[in-house]
């Protein structure tokens, strides 16, 4: 069965504004920004894109998107994921000469006191006045809230979010404030 989180979250997210993003993404490196990027426009969480190699990144292909394998996924599902144009710039930016298939995307992956560095550098509040963090795993509630605000349907907003329960989606992670 489902476990009941209700009331008992630990930590209360919010998504970023689009002048936050864009904040954050100009005061980043190129690495970073590649990984930002894809945070806000994949959805994928940290694990996931920590276990992202060049061998699930198809650039070249006339729709460039991630394979993103089962075996990192949190559901265990494989997933297809578009990219859009954004990322698909940052990651040219970033590709190694001689890409190894094998080779993570991204080296390093900040830690929390690194993200709320960069955070500091773009002038965004880690709390907002509600309490509401803005943490690394905020950038995924940011994508669930921009699917809701372009109007995409919920059910698809669920898809893409690779959620088995499209409450969870809609009242977790879309930013209603937003």
């Amino acid at each position: 069965g489902k476990v009941q989180v209700q009331g008992r979250e630990v930590r209360v997210r919010r998504a970023f504004t689009d002048i936050e993003i864009k904040s954050l993404v100009s005061c980043a490196s190129i690495e970073r920004r590649a990984l930002y990027l894809m945070a806000i426009y994949t959805g994928l969480r940290k694990a996931e894109l920590g276990a992202l190699t060049w061998g699930d990144v198809f650039l070249d292909d006339e729709t460039p998107y991630l394979k993103i394998r089962a075996a990192t996924t949190k559901n265990h599902k494989e997933a297809k994921l578009w990219l859009h144009n954004d990322v698909i710039n940052t990651l040219k930016a970033i590709v190694p000469e001689n890409k190894n298939d094998s080779v993570n995307v991204f080296g390093k992956l900040p830690r929390m006191e690194q993200f709320r560095e960069d955070l500091e550098r773009a002038g965004i509040q880690y709390k907002d006045n509600q309490g509401r963090q803005a943490d690394f795993h905020a950038l995924r509630h940011s994508f669930s809230t921009n699917l809701a605000r372009a109007g995409i349907n919920p059910r698809v907003a669920m898809e893409l979010m690779r959620h088995s329960d499209m409450r969870l989606t809609q009242k977790t992670y879309t930013d209603a404030l937003q």
